[in-house]
């Protein structure tokens, strides 16, 4: 798994399988599939 943290979107989370999970600060999450 790649984590990566950014200032403005929180924490970008990359898995396995190329979703893009997007946790911010909040405590909101948005699913990307490519």
């Amino acid at each position: 798994m790649n984590i990566k943290k950014t200032e403005a979107n929180g924490c970008i989370i990359a898995t396995a399988n190329t979703d893009l999970i997007v946790l911010t600060d909040e405590g909101f999450f948005t699913r990307f599939s490519y």
